[in-house]
Protein backbone atom coordinates (compact mmCIF):
# COMPACT_ATOMS: atom_id res chain seq x y z
CA UNK A 1 0.00 0.00 0.00
CA UNK A 2 2.46 2.31 1.17
CA UNK A 3 4.54 1.52 -2.46
CA UNK A 4 1.19 2.35 -4.40
CA UNK A 5 0.63 6.07 -2.22
CA UNK A 6 4.32 7.10 -3.07
CA UNK A 7 3.75 5.95 -6.83
CA UNK A 8 1.48 9.23 -6.78
CA UNK A 9 4.61 10.87 -6.62
CA UNK A 10 6.00 10.15 -10.08
CA UNK A 11 2.67 10.29 -11.90
CA UNK A 12 3.15 12.45 -14.89
CA UNK A 13 -0.12 11.46 -16.59
CA UNK A 14 -3.85 10.34 -15.92
CA UNK A 15 -2.78 6.62 -17.13
CA UNK A 16 0.12 7.18 -14.82
CA UNK A 17 -2.73 7.85 -12.16
CA UNK A 18 -4.74 5.25 -13.61
CA UNK A 19 -2.74 2.52 -12.90
CA UNK A 20 -1.88 3.56 -9.20
CA UNK A 21 -5.66 4.43 -8.89
CA UNK A 22 -6.23 0.35 -9.37
CA UNK A 23 -3.99 -0.34 -5.81
CA UNK A 24 -6.39 2.06 -3.82
CA UNK A 25 -10.00 2.65 -3.31
CA UNK A 26 -12.45 3.71 -5.23
CA UNK A 27 -13.32 6.72 -3.44
CA UNK A 28 -9.75 7.73 -2.45
CA UNK A 29 -8.71 10.39 -4.67
CA UNK A 30 -4.62 11.39 -4.65
CA UNK A 31 -1.84 13.72 -7.11
CA UNK A 32 1.91 13.67 -6.89
CA UNK A 33 1.84 15.63 -3.88
CA UNK A 34 -0.53 13.42 -1.75
CA UNK A 35 2.00 11.06 -0.14
CA UNK A 36 4.48 14.12 0.85
CA UNK A 37 1.00 15.14 2.63
CA UNK A 38 0.16 11.83 4.02
CA UNK A 39 4.02 11.10 5.96
CA UNK A 40 3.82 14.71 6.97
CA UNK A 41 0.12 14.00 8.59
CA UNK A 42 1.59 10.79 10.15
CA UNK A 43 4.82 11.80 11.16
CA UNK A 44 3.11 14.96 12.96
CA UNK A 45 0.69 12.71 14.67
CA UNK A 46 3.68 10.72 15.88
CA UNK A 47 5.85 13.40 17.38
CA UNK A 48 3.00 14.50 19.03
CA UNK A 49 2.41 11.35 20.66
CA UNK A 50 6.30 10.80 21.16
CA UNK A 51 6.44 14.95 22.80
CA UNK A 52 3.23 13.94 25.46
CA UNK A 53 4.78 10.62 26.43
CA UNK A 54 8.04 12.13 27.62
CA UNK A 55 6.67 14.71 29.29
CA UNK A 56 7.99 17.47 26.81
CA UNK A 57 4.63 18.25 26.17
CA UNK A 58 1.28 18.30 28.47
CA UNK A 59 -0.82 17.54 25.91
CA UNK A 60 -1.22 18.50 21.97
CA UNK A 61 -2.91 19.08 18.73
CA UNK A 62 -2.11 18.01 15.52
CA UNK A 63 -3.66 19.75 12.91
CA UNK A 64 -3.16 17.48 9.62
CA UNK A 65 -4.73 16.22 6.32
CA UNK A 66 -5.08 14.14 4.75
CA UNK A 67 -7.36 12.47 7.97
CA UNK A 68 -6.68 8.56 8.78
CA UNK A 69 -9.20 6.90 10.87
CA UNK A 70 -10.53 4.45 7.72
CA UNK A 71 -7.39 3.74 6.79
CA UNK A 72 -6.45 -0.23 7.98
CA UNK A 73 -2.56 -1.78 7.84
CA UNK A 74 -2.90 -2.68 4.30
CA UNK A 75 -5.40 -0.59 2.74
CA UNK A 76 -6.82 2.90 2.08
CA UNK A 77 -10.71 4.30 1.99
CA UNK A 78 -12.32 7.46 1.90
CA UNK A 79 -9.28 9.51 1.55
CA UNK A 80 -7.43 8.07 4.00
CA UNK A 81 -3.89 6.84 2.89
CA UNK A 82 -2.29 6.32 6.56
CA UNK A 83 -4.12 6.14 9.47
CA UNK A 84 -2.45 8.82 11.83
CA UNK A 85 -3.82 7.77 15.05
CA UNK A 86 -2.68 4.28 14.83
CA UNK A 87 0.58 5.54 14.10
CA UNK A 88 0.25 7.72 16.70
CA UNK A 89 -1.01 5.13 19.30
CA UNK A 90 2.06 2.77 17.86
CA UNK A 91 4.81 5.59 19.20
CA UNK A 92 3.31 5.94 22.17
CA UNK A 93 3.93 2.32 23.03
CA UNK A 94 6.81 2.87 21.93
CA UNK A 95 7.95 5.49 23.73
CA UNK A 96 6.78 3.56 26.91
CA UNK A 97 2.88 3.86 27.50
CA UNK A 98 1.42 0.73 28.45
CA UNK A 99 -2.20 1.63 28.03
CA UNK A 100 -3.37 4.22 25.21
CA UNK A 101 -6.95 5.22 24.71
CA UNK A 102 -8.13 6.40 21.31
CA UNK A 103 -11.54 8.47 21.38
CA UNK A 104 -12.71 8.82 17.66
CA UNK A 105 -15.74 11.87 17.86
CA UNK A 106 -16.29 11.83 14.19
CA UNK A 107 -19.07 11.35 12.44
CA UNK A 108 -18.22 8.43 10.52
CA UNK A 109 -17.08 4.78 12.21
CA UNK A 110 -12.90 4.93 12.00
CA UNK A 111 -13.47 1.71 10.88
CA UNK A 112 -9.61 1.20 10.48
CA UNK A 113 -8.52 1.52 14.13
CA UNK A 114 -11.08 -0.37 14.83
CA UNK A 115 -9.48 -3.63 12.95
CA UNK A 116 -5.52 -2.65 13.56
CA UNK A 117 -6.41 -2.50 17.44
CA UNK A 118 -9.59 -5.26 17.41
CA UNK A 119 -6.83 -7.89 19.27
CA UNK A 120 -4.49 -5.15 20.99
CA UNK A 121 -5.77 -5.64 25.21
CA UNK A 122 -3.37 -2.45 25.77
CA UNK A 123 -5.16 -0.06 23.26
CA UNK A 124 -8.96 1.01 24.17
CA UNK A 125 -10.60 2.56 20.98
CA UNK A 126 -13.86 4.14 21.90
CA UNK A 127 -15.86 5.67 18.95
CA UNK A 128 -18.88 7.31 18.98
CA UNK A 129 -20.61 7.51 15.37
CA UNK A 130 -23.76 8.08 13.28
CA UNK A 131 -25.16 4.12 12.02
CA UNK A 132 -27.51 2.68 10.26
CA UNK A 133 -29.94 3.76 7.01
CA UNK A 134 -26.70 3.40 4.51
CA UNK A 135 -24.61 6.03 6.20
CA UNK A 136 -20.67 6.16 5.53
CA UNK A 137 -19.05 3.29 6.23
CA UNK A 138 -21.47 0.92 7.58
CA UNK A 139 -19.69 -0.57 10.66
CA UNK A 140 -18.84 -0.45 13.84
CA UNK A 141 -22.06 -2.05 15.88
CA UNK A 142 -22.43 -1.37 19.21
CA UNK A 143 -21.97 -5.47 19.47
CA UNK A 144 -18.74 -5.08 17.55
CA UNK A 145 -16.57 -5.21 20.81
CA UNK A 146 -12.76 -6.34 19.82
CA UNK A 147 -10.97 -10.00 18.92
CA UNK A 148 -9.84 -12.41 21.36
CA UNK A 149 -7.45 -10.32 23.90
CA UNK A 150 -8.72 -7.37 22.47
CA UNK A 151 -12.48 -7.82 23.60
CA UNK A 152 -14.17 -5.22 25.74
CA UNK A 153 -11.26 -3.01 24.36
CA UNK A 154 -13.74 -1.78 21.35
CA UNK A 155 -16.27 0.30 21.79
CA UNK A 156 -18.95 1.66 20.05
CA UNK A 157 -21.59 4.07 20.82
CA UNK A 158 -23.47 3.78 17.17
CA UNK A 159 -26.11 6.29 16.83
CA UNK A 160 -29.18 5.48 15.44
CA UNK A 161 -32.74 6.19 16.22
CA UNK A 162 -34.82 3.09 17.67
CA UNK A 163 -37.41 1.55 15.74
CA UNK A 164 -40.52 -0.25 16.66
CA UNK A 165 -42.61 -2.80 14.81
CA UNK A 166 -45.74 -1.56 12.81
CA UNK A 167 -49.22 -3.37 12.29
CA UNK A 168 -47.35 -5.16 9.52
CA UNK A 169 -44.75 -6.51 11.67
CA UNK A 170 -42.37 -4.25 10.09
CA UNK A 171 -39.32 -2.50 11.62
CA UNK A 172 -39.67 0.81 11.29
CA UNK A 173 -37.20 3.66 12.49
CA UNK A 174 -39.19 6.25 15.11
CA UNK A 175 -38.69 10.15 13.55
CA UNK A 176 -36.53 11.28 16.04
CA UNK A 177 -34.25 14.54 16.46
CA UNK A 178 -30.49 14.77 15.38
CA UNK A 179 -28.42 13.69 18.18
CA UNK A 180 -27.02 17.06 19.64
CA UNK A 181 -24.74 18.37 22.98
CA UNK A 182 -26.94 16.14 25.48
CA UNK A 183 -26.47 12.95 23.69
CA UNK A 184 -22.47 13.41 23.59
CA UNK A 185 -22.39 14.85 27.14
CA UNK A 186 -24.62 12.01 28.41
CA UNK A 187 -22.22 9.22 26.66
CA UNK A 188 -19.42 11.24 28.11
CA UNK A 189 -20.46 10.89 32.13
CA UNK A 190 -22.25 7.51 31.81
CA UNK A 191 -19.36 5.60 29.35
CA UNK A 192 -16.42 7.49 28.42
CA UNK A 193 -15.48 8.72 31.91
CA UNK A 194 -16.44 5.97 34.17
CA UNK A 195 -14.59 3.26 31.11
CA UNK A 196 -11.38 5.68 31.35
CA UNK A 197 -11.03 5.72 34.74
CA UNK A 198 -11.44 1.54 34.71
CA UNK A 199 -8.94 1.46 32.12
CA UNK A 200 -6.44 4.22 33.33
CA UNK A 201 -4.72 5.14 30.18
CA UNK A 202 -1.11 6.62 30.21
CA UNK A 203 -2.25 8.63 27.11
CA UNK A 204 -5.56 9.70 25.61
CA UNK A 205 -5.39 10.42 21.54
CA UNK A 206 -8.86 12.15 20.16
CA UNK A 207 -9.41 11.12 16.63
CA UNK A 208 -11.11 14.71 16.64
CA UNK A 209 -13.71 14.87 13.61
CA UNK A 210 -15.78 17.77 13.49
CA UNK A 211 -18.20 16.63 10.97
CA UNK A 212 -21.04 16.29 13.90
CA UNK A 213 -21.26 19.16 14.42
CA UNK A 214 -23.90 21.50 13.35
CA UNK A 215 -24.51 23.21 9.81
CA UNK A 216 -21.61 20.11 8.73
CA UNK A 217 -23.26 19.46 4.93
CA UNK A 218 -22.44 15.43 5.62
CA UNK A 219 -23.14 14.71 8.98
CA UNK A 220 -26.59 16.83 9.61
CA UNK A 221 -26.11 16.78 13.32
CA UNK A 222 -26.69 19.83 15.88
CA UNK A 223 -23.27 19.16 18.11
CA UNK A 224 -22.02 22.75 18.52
CA UNK A 225 -18.12 23.72 18.98
CA UNK A 226 -18.78 24.58 22.84
CA UNK A 227 -19.73 20.96 23.30
CA UNK A 228 -16.10 19.67 22.16
CA UNK A 229 -15.13 21.88 23.94
CA UNK A 230 -16.62 20.77 27.17
CA UNK A 231 -15.54 17.18 26.30
CA UNK A 232 -12.14 17.54 26.05
CA UNK A 233 -12.45 19.51 29.54
CA UNK A 234 -13.90 16.53 30.97
CA UNK A 235 -10.55 14.23 29.83
CA UNK A 236 -7.84 17.13 30.87
CA UNK A 237 -7.78 16.16 34.33
CA UNK A 238 -7.83 12.33 33.50
CA UNK A 239 -4.98 11.81 31.72
CA UNK A 240 -2.02 13.76 29.11
CA UNK A 241 -4.20 14.55 25.63
CA UNK A 242 -3.42 14.36 22.09
CA UNK A 243 -5.63 15.54 19.42
CA UNK A 244 -5.67 14.50 15.39
CA UNK A 245 -8.00 16.51 13.27
CA UNK A 246 -10.21 13.91 11.49
CA UNK A 247 -13.21 14.95 9.45
CA UNK A 248 -14.59 18.14 8.97
CA UNK A 249 -16.65 20.02 5.88
CA UNK A 250 -17.78 22.70 7.04
CA UNK A 251 -14.62 24.67 7.21
CA UNK A 252 -16.15 28.21 9.85
CA UNK A 253 -17.70 25.14 11.92
CA UNK A 254 -14.52 23.16 11.87
CA UNK A 255 -12.27 26.09 12.64
CA UNK A 256 -14.81 27.20 15.66
CA UNK A 257 -14.32 23.47 16.96
CA UNK A 258 -10.90 23.17 16.58
CA UNK A 259 -9.92 26.60 18.38
CA UNK A 260 -12.53 25.79 21.13
CA UNK A 261 -11.33 22.35 22.05
CA UNK A 262 -7.12 24.13 21.31
CA UNK A 263 -8.65 27.01 24.54
CA UNK A 264 -9.11 24.10 26.64
CA UNK A 265 -6.25 22.29 26.29
CA UNK A 266 -4.28 25.61 27.16
CA UNK A 267 -6.16 26.20 29.86
CA UNK A 268 -8.88 28.25 29.43
CA UNK A 269 -12.33 27.15 30.38
CA UNK A 270 -14.90 25.74 27.65
CA UNK A 271 -17.72 28.40 27.16
CA UNK A 272 -21.65 27.30 27.72
CA UNK A 273 -23.44 24.91 25.85
CA UNK A 274 -26.05 26.63 23.63
CA UNK A 275 -27.85 23.80 23.15
CA UNK A 276 -29.84 21.17 25.76
CA UNK A 277 -27.15 18.80 27.77
CA UNK A 278 -29.86 16.03 27.82
CA UNK A 279 -30.09 13.42 25.87
CA UNK A 280 -33.11 12.24 23.30
CA UNK A 281 -34.29 9.18 22.29
CA UNK A 282 -31.63 8.75 19.69
CA UNK A 283 -28.65 9.23 22.62
CA UNK A 284 -30.30 7.21 25.51
CA UNK A 285 -31.79 4.08 23.18
CA UNK A 286 -27.83 3.94 21.82
CA UNK A 287 -26.25 4.89 24.86
CA UNK A 288 -28.11 1.70 26.32
CA UNK A 289 -27.33 -0.85 23.60
CA UNK A 290 -23.72 -0.17 24.24
CA UNK A 291 -23.90 0.00 28.08
CA UNK A 292 -25.75 -3.55 27.54
CA UNK A 293 -23.25 -5.22 25.90
CA UNK A 294 -20.51 -3.60 27.03
CA UNK A 295 -21.24 -4.22 30.81
CA UNK A 296 -19.57 -7.74 30.69
CA UNK A 297 -16.14 -6.21 30.15
CA UNK A 298 -16.10 -3.36 32.50
CA UNK A 299 -16.93 -3.28 35.81
CA UNK A 300 -17.75 0.46 36.38
CA UNK A 301 -20.52 -0.31 33.35
CA UNK A 302 -22.41 -2.73 35.78
CA UNK A 303 -25.91 -2.02 36.36
CA UNK A 304 -25.20 -1.42 40.11
CA UNK A 305 -22.80 1.73 38.99
CA UNK A 306 -25.11 2.73 36.37
CA UNK A 307 -28.29 2.96 38.61
CA UNK A 308 -26.31 5.04 41.02
CA UNK A 309 -24.69 7.57 38.26
CA UNK A 310 -28.41 8.21 37.19
CA UNK A 311 -29.83 8.75 40.50
CA UNK A 312 -26.92 11.22 41.09
CA UNK A 313 -28.10 14.97 41.10
CA UNK A 314 -27.00 18.14 40.04
CA UNK A 315 -26.16 18.85 43.92
CA UNK A 316 -23.59 16.04 43.79
CA UNK A 317 -21.54 18.30 41.21
CA UNK A 318 -22.19 15.96 37.73
CA UNK A 319 -23.74 17.80 35.88
CA UNK A 320 -24.94 21.57 35.54
CA UNK A 321 -28.49 22.92 36.34
CA UNK A 322 -30.23 21.69 32.54
CA UNK A 323 -32.05 25.06 33.28
CA UNK A 324 -29.32 27.35 33.67
CA UNK A 325 -26.09 28.78 32.27
CA UNK A 326 -23.81 30.48 34.64
CA UNK A 327 -26.32 32.51 36.12
CA UNK A 328 -27.96 32.74 33.11
CA UNK A 329 -31.80 31.92 31.91
CA UNK A 330 -31.96 29.42 28.97
CA UNK A 331 -32.62 31.15 25.83
CA UNK A 332 -36.08 31.09 24.53
CA UNK A 333 -35.08 29.25 21.33
CA UNK A 334 -33.97 26.40 23.06
CA UNK A 335 -36.54 26.02 25.51
CA UNK A 336 -38.75 25.77 22.19
CA UNK A 337 -36.09 23.10 20.72
CA UNK A 338 -36.35 20.94 24.12
CA UNK A 339 -40.46 21.10 24.37
CA UNK A 340 -40.47 20.47 20.72
CA UNK A 341 -38.02 17.21 21.92
CA UNK A 342 -40.13 16.25 24.91
CA UNK A 343 -43.30 16.15 22.37
CA UNK A 344 -41.69 13.71 20.09
CA UNK A 345 -40.50 12.11 22.77
CA UNK A 346 -43.63 11.28 23.80
CA UNK A 347 -44.84 10.11 20.46
CA UNK A 348 -42.00 7.55 20.29
CA UNK A 349 -43.79 6.41 23.68
CA UNK A 350 -47.28 6.27 22.64
CA UNK A 351 -45.77 4.46 19.07
CA UNK A 352 -44.10 1.88 21.38
CA UNK A 353 -47.68 1.19 23.48
CA UNK A 354 -49.41 1.08 19.90
CA UNK A 355 -46.95 -1.73 18.67
CA UNK A 356 -47.39 -3.62 21.76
Amino acid sequence: MIAAIAALSHANSPSDLNQVAAHLSPDTLGNRYTYRAARLAAGTAAEMARQIVSGAAGSGMALIRPMGHNAAADSTDGGNYFNNVAVAARAAQAAGAKRVMIIDWDIHHGKGTSEIFAEDPNVLVFSLHRYGSGFYPGSGPANDVGIGRGKGRNINVAWCPPTVIDRRGRHVEVDAPPVSDGDYITAFHVLVLPVLSEFKPDLILVSAGFDAVDKDPLGYYRVHPECFAQLTALLVPLAPIGMLLEGGYNLCATAASVEACVRVLLGESPAPLPGSRVAGVTGWSSIMRTLLVQQQYWQSLGMLNFLQLATTTPADGEWEDDNQHDGEEVPEAQGEQEEEYELQEREFDEALEAAA
